[in-house]
């Protein structure tokens, strides 16, 4: 009973640090500012990259403490191309921070999704989770004075939670299991279609979102059908957790290959209803944004 108290306790400090640490990241820009009024603009933007150049000396030294394959280096390549290409494609050093923040994110991602998942996939539900915050994160900036929504950021958002990734898949070692939880799918079949749905029109959103960046008013821009379609997902998507029988509780039948049922049920949640309920914010801001009359830049 004591090791499911502190597994319950665990779970819910590691799923609010990935809520809060979304939130806070946007308020960032606060400690950069800071640094530019005490020091200089040039050494703020170097901030990053020295954090990032940290991150892989740190990556190497574990590596070795924990004696790896020293063959797990060789992830620093890709992970060097990638920082490599997004220091290329964009000017303004004060971005850069996005790549350390996201690979922040992806380790937090993964620690709160390892403690129930089981099987195989985790890195690429963490994946799909960090990059669809890095989103959420450019709406947040949309409405915060100074601020800006950027799809440039949303890409470097995304680019930095693979290299996240990558250092996960060298020092952590993935669930035990396998992929037979995808079975389980089926009977899932009114969540992954309220999800699917809710993707659908978040991509719709994000892309009408820089239309009303441009002219700086949703007024006879964003389209009435488009928000009906995000009120209509969260009422959808709330019900979700409502009725929560209704859509994600399968029958637990046994196993052929003779894993734990229930190790199965959990993991085909997390694929469901993590992705469910960042879709859920994303709508829920722009439904939140429109209705308080709010700017969004």
């Amino acid at each position: 009973m004591r090791h499911k108290e502190i597994s319950s306790m665990l779970r819910v400090l590691l799923w609010a640090l990935v809520a809060i640490y979304t939130f806070v990241l946007p308020y960032l820009i606060v400690i950069y500012n800071a640094i530019v009024k005490h020091f200089s603009a040039a050494t703020a933007g170097k901030v990053p990259i020295t954090i990032v150049i940290v991150m892989g000396v740190v990556f190497s030294i574990v590596v070795l403490a924990l004696k790896k394959n020293i063959k797990t280096l060789i992830l620093l390549i890709p992970c060097t191309i990638i920082v490599w290409i997004s220091i290329s494609l964009q000017p303004n050093p004060n971005k850069y921070i996005h790549i350390p923040e996201y690979v922040v994110m992806s380790w937090i991602l993964f620690e709160a999704l390892s403690t129930d998942y089981k099987g195989r996939g985790i890195f690429c539900l963490v994946f799909i989770c960090g990059a669809s915050l890095g989103v959420v994160d450019e709406m947040m900036q949309g409405i915060l004075p100074g601020r800006f929504y950027g799809w440039q950021d949303m890409i470097m958002n995304s680019a930095a939670t693979v290299i996240g990734v990558l250092t996960l898949v060298g020092l952590r070692a993935p669930p035990a299991g396998d992929w037979t939880w995808i079975g389980c799918l089926k009977q899932y079949k009114k969540a992954l279609g309220i999800t699917l749905f809710g993707a659908a029109g978040a991509v719709l959103m994000c892309v009408s979102l820089f239309n009303v960046q441009a002219h700086r008013t949703f007024e006879g821009v964003y389209p009435g059908w488009l928000l009906g379609w995000s009120g209509l997902f969260v009422v959808a998507g709330l019900v979700v957790f409502i009725f929560p029988g209704h859509f994600c509780m399968p029958q637990r039948t046994s196993s052929y290959n003779g894993s734990a049922p229930s190790d199965q049920v959990v993991t085909t949640r997390l694929w469901t209803l993590c992705p469910l309920v960042i879709l859920i914010v994303m709508h829920g801001m722009v439904v939140f944004t429109i209705a308080k009359g709010l700017a969004f830049l």
